[in-house]
């Protein structure tokens, strides 16, 4: 049987302030991707079958992805001088993401622990921390046609 994962007060698949970078684009598509990882959540919580947590962990990187090259795209239209840095950090994520789906198709970790680590990594560290310091630069540059 597979364990459900814990609730937690404020839950990592929450929406909150802190996460909105007020760039439209960008505040959609990490409001997605909390979306498809509360999904991964209840799916693990409801016991579906390894197969669908295993295509839906897909999707989810997938998602990432585009997102990231959505933001790279971004940086690199604006002449963001942290762009190296970031897409350093981006490539990371997803060699660390591309480990944990490994591991949890090998049996090697169980699915909440996966989804844990995902997140927290993601959501409390990533978008409040790097995604952060290359959107306050777009702030600066509004006048010059930033998006909103």
């Amino acid at each position: 049987m597979i364990p459900q994962c814990k609730s937690e007060p404020i839950s990592p698949f929450d929406w909150r302030s802190e996460l909105q970078l007020h760039v439209l684009e960008i505040d959609r598509q990490h409001q997605e991707l909390l979306v498809r990882a509360r999904a991964l959540r209840d799916s693990i919580d409801a016991a579906r079958p390894w197969q669908e947590l295993q295509v839906m962990l897909s999707a989810l990187i997938g998602f990432t992805e585009m997102h990231f090259r959505t933001e790279e795209d971004l940086m690199l239209a604006h002449g963001y001088e942290g762009y190296l840095a970031h897409k350093a950090e981006h490539t990371d994520l997803l060699a660390q993401a591309y480990l944990v789906r490994g591991e949890l198709s090998a049996g090697a970790i169980g699915p909440c622990h996966m989804l844990s680590l995902f997140i927290a990594v993601w959501a409390n560290q990533h978008i409040v921390d790097l995604d952060k310091k290359f959107f306050t630069f777009l702030e600066t540059q509004r006048g010059s046609g930033a998006p909103r």
